[in-house]
């Protein structure tokens, strides 16, 4: 795996994160370009729990678009990372006093701080909500600001946020997917993917034959089909993509032509198809997999060199993420059948209406089943980084 890759992998990044930038996953998901914009302090006498936001709303014929703020104290820095299937709620990452803490989003409640019983965590992100909103993974720094220290937590609405139990064998674990019930969650337990639910616990998945780990990355709607990669370590080399289901276990995705190297980002909701990032001998490339289709190159924006999917549409026909020209550039993109490859701000700019003067979309880390909304993270005409969300009017569609 080149250097250069490494420096530019969002969300689901091989060694310690710089905490300053943690995409989407990213899984991401989580390492979003630009998202060192410093600002001014928020202003004092808010609410500890509610969120600042800029109220900024941007409205067309065809497109809503909302800046949604960030949380109190701190600099200002907030950054989407999943939303829910309907689009009512995003998860994410903003800045408090405490730092970087994990988010829920509703039009409702605005942004709101999941919370850190015990005092558990340092910096808490959250990755991915279940199908309604009310239950969220993702992962928070314990006992010391290190990506070995991560542990994996679940939020409920009833239950508030708590460690989820994985293997015990390794200090590390995250958690990137989750059912669209909330009753089966993926991940990283720091030695091998694993699946977790109330009535097995966590179980790992296996490990592709030449290799010493794996993680989940993406999962289903229904927990049955889960996506991740195998590598080595310590060197992180023969990374490779795999898909898992119960009857058929760990299966490797394969690597483009002339490639060392595929991870996956993202998976349809159906499990279907599966998005992400490989090399080749034409280059660096985002990708689209299906059983029939295997690894098919999907291209990248115009002088990007690293492309990473982020999420998938129900049908497995929209994907957005972002496309990098280095570690601290990037252009949020979408990509349909019809169409390839596009800057998403310049289809919503041409196509939707949405005068966005002043902001940059940098990285898109979420879309609903219908493909209906998208949720990413910007810079804001302030120069701030902020999470934000577009929501299409009934009836209209990126793929038309």
């Amino acid at each position: 795996m080149s250097e250069t890759f490494e420096n530019m992998r969002p969300r689901r990044q091989n060694r310690k994160p710089k905490l300053a930038v943690p995409f989407y996953l990213a899984l991401g998901a989580c390492l979003c370009a630009s998202l060192q914009a410093q600002s001014p302090d928020h202003p004092v006498g808010q609410s500890p729990t509610a969120g600042f936001t800029t109220h900024n709303s941007i409205v067309s014929k065809a497109a809503t678009f909302l800046a949604l703020g960030d949380l109190p104290g701190g600099t200002f820095e907030s950054l989407a990372l999943g939303v829910s299937a309907d689009g009512s709620v995003v998860v994410g990452s903003g800045t408090s006093a405490a730092g970087k803490q994990a988010f829920r989003w509703s039009e409702s409640d605005g942004m709101v701080a999941l919370g850190n019983p015990g005092k558990v965590f340092g910096q808490t992100w959250a990755i991915a909500a279940s199908a309604d909103g009310s239950v969220i993974v993702g992962y928070g720094e314990a006992d010391a600001p290190d990506w070995d220290h991560h542990k994996a937590f679940i939020w409920t609405k009833s239950s508030g946020l708590h460690l989820l139990a994985t293997s015990k064998k390794s200090q590390r674990s995250e958690a990137w997917g989750v059912s669209a019930d909330g009753k089966v969650v993926a991940g990283d337990d720091g030695e091998q993917a694993f699946r977790w639910d109330d009535k097995n616990g966590s179980v790992e998945l296996g490990i592709l034959p030449g290799r010493s780990n794996s993680r989940a990355i993406a999962i289903s709607t229904d927990g049955s089909v889960i996506t991740g990669s195998s590598y080595n370590l310590p060197s992180w080399d023969k990374q490779e993509a795999f898909v898992w289901t119960r009857e058929a276990g760990i299966q490797g995705l394969g690597l483009l032509p002339g490639g060392s190297w595929s991870f996956p980002n993202a998976i349809s909701p159906d499990g279907f198809v599966i998005a992400g990032t490989a090399d080749s001998s034409s280059g660096t490339s985002a990708f689209r997999w299906t059983r029939k289709s295997g690894l098919v190159r999907i291209g990248q924006l115009p002088e990007a060199t690293m492309t990473h999917p982020a999420s998938v549409s129900a049908d497995g026909k929209v994907i957005v993420g972002g496309s990098y020209v280095d570690r601290d550039h990037a252009t949020a993109f979408i990509w349909d059948e019809k169409h390839g490859i596009r800057s998403l701000q310049a289809v919503l700019e041409a196509e939707y209406g949405l005068k966005l003067t002043g902001w940059h979309l940098q990285t898109a880390s979420g879309i609903t089943p219908d493909a209906s909304a998208i949720v990413g993270s910007g810079t804001n005409p302030a120069g701030q980084q902020e999470a934000f969300r577009v929501v299409l009017v009934s009836g209209a569609t990126y793929a038309k």
